[in-house]
């Protein structure tokens, strides 16, 4: 919608015009003071118009919305475009021959004219206020199309009808569905505008769109305090990074809104109490105090975003995380054992199934085997080996944590630095009561020569024995290397 103006549009009335006219006709040669229309779009809502003041001697004044004036008619208005009478809130009277029709600048041109230079500085993409729709309290605003969920969607051209004498905060979903609210822009929506309104138009318009290119954001919030539950702000949410401090008192609870999003939060509280992070209605994830996680919300629940690196460990290579080393970083492995692994009735080294890892030439590693077992130990004992690839230089350090059910514990050690040779846990060194569940760690440091090859644990009874030794499902290893 556009108003029209024109310099020195000024003159009178040629002929009386009763309270109900719908057309006013000025001096002979004056019509062309004002501006030229061919009416369009709906009478009483035309695209272009242009705005008089009709003024009499004693000071009486009537505002009239004029939507056509033919080049050369001296007559304003049309049987298709009649006169607007009253406008913007003035009384419709009648008029004399001689009374003034003044074409003027005045409060609420002034506030269309802003409306309309908003919107015309808004190209023509997508959520832009779109002129030709936008009238009164109702704001029309331009489609396109945008990626929803990996899908790229058709938006079509829209009209939202706003609120009077408020602030509207106009807004689109992730599907690209628009809404207002009078509060303030959503955590969970993008805006697209900001529009103060009167009782009857906009007064002014705020294209709040730049927001939909977020930038990185840090949020560093207190929460000290007892058990509660702190319900993070929009403006708070839109925030990548979270670091919350203070002295907890209690446990407590970061509520985030309920869409799909990522943050880096750090949890710089203290107090022997958890903080952890939700949503309203779902499952949430605590951070450690004094750590950082990477969390995601995908659109129900709080979660880890990285939760399979045990699904890289099932007998492969875990390289996804590293150690730095003199500025350079170096690989960490871990492997578990993926199901149990037994030996019966043999005094053989074998090979654990499980628990080995390669090691390039004249690296350096550090690393430890954490074993959960069962067997008799005090019948069969057990032997424990390492083997490394030839000219490799090693030492190996094995122990055994044991209960004899009675409340007794009892451990054992040895250290050797020979590849593949046996620490000899022999029976007699455990009590014959030792017939349960019993932990072995085994830690190792290799300096390989220029042979690579694979560090390997090995392990059999000490004594063949038809009572089974076992080692679990769940028994880890982590490998560093270090140079």
């Amino acid at each position: 919608m556009s108003r029209r103006y024109t310099d020195n549009a000024l003159t009178t009335l040629a002929g009386a015009l009763a309270i109900g006219g719908t057309t006013l006709t000025v001096l002979t040669g004056k019509g062309d003071n004002f501006p030229s229309i061919a009416g369009r779009g709906a009478a009483g809502s035309a695209l272009d118009y242009f705005v008089i003041t009709m003024e009499d001697s004693a000071g009486n004044r009537e505002k009239i919305k004029v939507e056509e004036r033919a080049g050369g008619s001296d007559v304003l208005g049309s049987a298709g475009y009649p006169l607007a009478r009253g406008y913007d809130g003035t009384a419709p009277r009648a008029w004399a021959a001689g009374d003034l029709v003044d074409l003027r600048i005045e409060r609420k041109g002034i506030q269309e004219e802003l409306t309309d230079l908003v919107a015309a500085d808004a190209p023509a993409r997508l959520f832009g206020p779109k002129a030709s729709t936008t009238s009164g309290l109702n704001f029309g605003y331009y489609g396109g199309q945008m990626w929803v969920d990996g899908v790229l969607t058709t938006i079509a051209d829209g009209l939202i009808a706003l609120t009077a004498s408020v602030t509207n905060y106009i807004e689109h979903d992730r599907a690209g569905v628009v809404s207002k609210n009078a509060v303030g822009f959503s955590a969970d929506r993008f805006p697209i505008a900001e529009v103060v309104t009167n009782t009857v138009l906009m007064t002014s318009v705020t294209d709040r769109r730049i927001a939909n290119r977020p930038q990185v954001g840090r949020l560093v919030k207190s929460v000290a305090g007892g058990a509660g539950t702190t319900v993070l702000t929009a403006a708070e949410a839109r925030n990548d990074i979270l670091e919350f401090t203070g002295a907890l008192t209690g446990n407590r609870t970061i509520e985030v809104p309920t869409m799909p999003r990522v943050w880096i939060v750090f949890n710089n509280t203290t107090g022997a109490f958890t903080l952890t992070v939700k949503t309203a209605a779902g499952t949430g994830i605590a951070v450690p105090q004094g750590k950082r996680l990477v969390l995601l919300c995908d659109g129900t629940n709080v979660e880890r975003s990285l939760t399979s690196i045990d699904g890289m460990l099932g007998g492969t290579l875990a390289t996804a995380l590293n150690l730095v080393v003199g500025g350079t970083a170096v690989p960490t492995i871990v492997k578990r054992k993926t199901a149990d692994e037994s030996v019966t009735s043999s005094a053989t080294l074998q090979d654990d199934n499980h628990l080995t890892f390669a090691i390039g030439a004249n690296e350096e590693w550090c690393s430890e085997f954490l074993i959960s077992a069962t067997g008799k130990l005090g019948v069969s004992g057990i032997k424990i080996a390492v083997t490394t690839p030839a000219g490799a230089t090693q030492d190996i350090d094995a122990f055994i944590v044991a209960s004899d059910g009675g409340g007794a514990d009892e451990a054992a050690q040895e250290r050797t630095t020979a590849s593949g040779t046996a620490i000899d846990f022999e029976a007699a060194r455990f009590s014959a009561l030792l017939t349960g569940t019993f932990s072995v760690r085994v830690k190792v440091w290799v300096l390989n020569a220029g042979t690579a090859g694979n560090v390997t644990l090995q392990w059999a009874q000490s004594t063949s024995n038809a009572n089974a030794i076992t080692f679990f499902k769940g028994s880890y290893m982590p490998a560093h290397r270090i140079a």
